[in-house]
């Protein structure tokens, strides 16, 4: 699916279903909207717990499609977009993740996974310079994971994206950072520098509660026992190498 449409006209109709849904539900807060683009409009389907609201906006559409999106989400989004015409490609950003298949699907039919997916296409339709993840990598399987993985490293080195994590996926910290903050309990900032900086000192990182990533324990246990052994390699390409060329020492 790719449109455009002007974004004064996109914000009039979602401010009227906003508007409706105020008035007339015991809870005010819009769920999802299905977005179907096809001829010369875009088709807003609105809905919450008690009813749903269908409103159109004039649109030039390139590929026909439809998808829904949580509406709040596209709400924030479309406040943030210059006073213009904007284009959306939606089918760009579900390829870009291999999720093509759930475009039409209904939030609440999704997996987990699914649905952090489906957030992370809806943030890449609007091509941004920041994107911000929290917790990215919560309810993936393996595959879906290195998957991710592999995509926010394509996202800031091939596209210049800056990426802003959290996570508690230490072993994806080493892997994706380039500059770490390490906080305590009650959101202190405990340590922060490179990743080979933060996790060389594992006292301080063990102090803050946080289990290092397993390549660093690996070489700090070879460490405790082999004075010998090289320092600490975070991704495993390195710590292969590290290790190759310490047995040939």
């Amino acid at each position: 699916m790719e449109f455009s449409v002007n974004k004064a006209d996109l914000v009039r109709e979602l401010n009227l279903s906003q508007g409706v849904v105020e008035r007339k539900t015991t809870i005010p807060i819009l769920s999802n909207i299905l977005i179907e683009a096809s001829g010369d409009a875009l088709v807003l389907t609105a809905t919450d717990l008690e009813l749903g609201i269908r409103c159109e906006a004039p649109a030039k559409v390139k590929t026909a499609g439809a998808g829904t999106i949580p509406a709040k989400k596209l709400l924030d989004y479309v406040r943030l977009l210059p006073e213009a015409e904007v284009q959306v490609r939606v089918s760009a950003a579900l390829e870009l993740l291999g999720i093509s298949e759930l475009a039409g699907r209904v939030p609440h039919d999704l997996s987990g996974g699914e649905k952090r997916k489906v957030a992370l296409a809806g943030a890449l339709v609007m091509e941004p310079q920041l994107l911000v993840l929290d917790e990215p990598f919560e309810g993936l399987d393996p595959s879906a994971r290195s998957g991710l993985v592999a995509l926010i490293e394509r996202l800031s080195h091939e596209q210049g994206v800056t990426v802003v994590m959290s996570t508690h996926d230490i072993d994806s910290v080493a892997e994706l950072a380039d500059y770490v903050y390490a906080l305590r309990p009650g959101g202190e900032i405990a340590l922060r520098g490179t990743p080979a900086e933060v996790f060389a000192q594992a006292d301080k990182v063990a102090a803050s509660n946080i289990k290092p990533p397993i390549l660093a324990e690996l070489f700090d246990e070879l460490r405790s026992k082999d004075a010998s052994a090289p320092q600490a390699a975070l991704t495993v390409d390195a710590a292969a190498e590290a290790l190759l060329e310490w047995r040939r020492s």
